[in-house]
């Protein structure tokens, strides 16, 4: 019997922590809109792409920056990538990218989808004292 309530209890265990890792490693980062906010006032052939996230975190959690990628697909099948960085106080973000894509004698394409990366870079930070 004792062997029995040992297992049970270190499946327990094992099942809570699983399932606090799985909360814990849930999604930090969420891309909240990817808008085209149309002709860029300094270059008239380029089109402006703002992302939008948000970032949970805690109070022993700082975000030091953002990484952000994107890839826009024109018509065409060609992938314009860029890339910028961003202060961990960010929320949003602004990229220039070409209108369309002109490739030899063919028609210009135009921008089709777009596809953003978001990466974190954050410290934590925890504490434990001790009195014997």
């Amino acid at each position: 019997m004792k062997t029995i309530k040992h297992s049970l209890m270190l499946v327990l265990l094992v099942v809570s922590v699983l399932a606090t890792g799985a909360k814990a490693s849930g999604k930090q980062i969420e891309i909240t809109e990817i808008k085209n906010l149309g002709a860029s006032a300094l270059k008239e052939t380029h089109s402006i792409i703002q992302v939008s996230w948000t970032a949970a975190g805690s109070p022993e959690l700082t975000h030091i920056s953002f990484e952000l990628s994107l890839e826009v697909t024109y018509a065409d099948g060609f992938v314009e990538k860029s890339q910028s960085r961003a202060a961990g106080t960010a929320r949003t973000n602004r990229f220039e990218v070409p209108t369309l894509h002109r490739s030899g004698s063919q028609p210009a394409a135009e921008i089709k989808s777009f596809k953003v990366v978001i990466t974190a870079t954050y410290s934590e930070t925890t504490t434990r004292q001790v009195t014997q």
